[in-house]
């Protein structure tokens, strides 16, 4: 809203300025409150007469002399407002600057929190609201955004299909393997030897005479007859 009324306030100076037989290039506009306290009724704030202003305006320079001054004396908004319409002289655009400085100054009120128990503010009133803001070119403001919906689809009966053995597989297989583990733990327990081979057995005396002997049977089995044979160091093979 500041924004609007600035841009406002530009554009009406600007054309009165264009308007004129000797436009100004550099001006000062001041705007102070009539009265140490704010007015108690929305009629107060539409008021003209709620802020006082001055001003003055350099017009364009012959030659780089500055040869005259344009001032306007401090008096209410309202006569300088109806001044402007007698007086062609000077560009002038005090409805918008009255529209500023209100807005501005009830900006800094509601920027600091403070109360406003006569509903005067005008960012607090609706109607005052739509008051200031109906010289404003402003569009109607439409908030839009994209969200992501979600919509289920049936799948196609090929990927239905393997999705479901593909997670039988992956549950069956973890199955089997809780299944091993279980049985080697039960096995394991019940019979503490079962990963000890013969020869550990026989260390520890785990195996009967049977079957020590049938393994010493095995062993010499393999054993051959094998005849010493002594070979001189002398040999005479090769002479």
């Amino acid at each position: 809203m500041i924004s609007n009324w600035w841009i406002s306030l530009v554009l009406t100076f600007l054309a009165a300025n264009a308007a004129l037989d000797r436009p100004a290039y550099k001006g000062r506009f001041a705007i102070a409150p009539n009265a140490p306290t704010l007015p108690t009724s929305p009629d107060g704030v539409k008021s003209l007469d709620m802020l006082n202003g001055d001003s003055y305006c350099l017009p364009f320079m012959n030659q780089g002399v500055i040869d005259a001054i344009w001032v306007i004396p401090r008096a209410n908004i309202s006569f300088l407002a109806n001044r402007s319409n007698i007086d062609t002289t000077f560009p002038t655009a005090w409805i918008p600057a009255d529209y500023l400085a209100k807005g501005l100054f009830y900006t800094v009120l509601t920027d600091l929190g403070q109360p406003d128990p006569n509903d005067t503010n005008i960012f607090a009133n609706p109607d005052l609201l739509a008051y200031f803001a109906s010289t404003l070119r402003i569009d109607p403001s439409v908030l839009a955004t994209e969200y992501l919906c979600q919509v289920p689809q049936l799948k196609p009966t090929g990927s239905l299909i393997i999705a479901v053995l593909i997670a039988d597989i992956v549950l069956l297989k973890t199955i089997w393997q809780l299944y091993k583990l279980g049985v080697d733990w039960m096995l394991q327990n019940k019979h503490p030897d079962m990963k000890l081979c013969e020869g550990c057995l026989v260390g520890h005396g785990q195996v009967d005479d049977s079957s020590a002997a049938e393994s010493e049977i095995k062993a010499q089995s393999h054993r051959g007859d094998y005849q010493k044979i002594q070979v001189s160091e002398r040999s005479t093979a090769f002479e």
